[in-house]
């Protein structure tokens, strides 16, 4: 997937291994206190994994830790941590020094289709949700 080139772009580039990049470039700097790329040092209050057995059985169930699907699918956040990730996003709160690399990825690069448009890991199309059911909600003038 793209995350996973971007995360070797960035081991190559930081010359370390994605989960200690991104502890010192992302976590450290946005003070998250529960994000990691590193499930062998899970952050406390890390919530256990469920799957339904036999459609009725619900039991926690380990998930299988594999380094290779870092960073596409095995980082791990809270609710907090991702809300104050998307106030940086949004330029909210006190100015960071990610600031220019977080508008960098959401600059759009290509144009997926007619509507939407790719940045990096980021979708750019329009909020087709805040649209009344009767306009048109493949608009292209409609607001970002």
């Amino acid at each position: 997937s793209n995350s996973d080139y971007l995360g070797e772009s960035i081991e190559a580039v930081a010359k370390e291994p994605y989960a200690r990049a991104m502890a010192e470039l992302v976590v450290a700097s946005l003070s998250l206190s529960s994000t990691t790329a590193d499930l062998g040092h899970p952050p406390p209050g890390l919530a256990a994994g469920y799957y339904v057995w036999f459609r009725g059985l619900p039991a926690v169930t380990p998930a299988p830790q594999v380094p290779s699907e870092v960073p596409s699918s095995m980082v791990v956040s809270t609710a907090s941590d991702l809300a104050r990730v998307v106030q940086a996003h949004l330029g909210k709160g006190d100015p960071l020094p990610l600031g220019p690399a977080l508008a960098a990825a959401r600059t759009p690069l290509i144009r997926v289709d007619g509507y939407a448009q790719s940045a990096s890991v980021w979708f750019v199309r329009p909020l087709w949700e805040l649209q009344a059911c009767d306009e048109n909600p493949t608009d292209n003038d409609q607001p970002y």
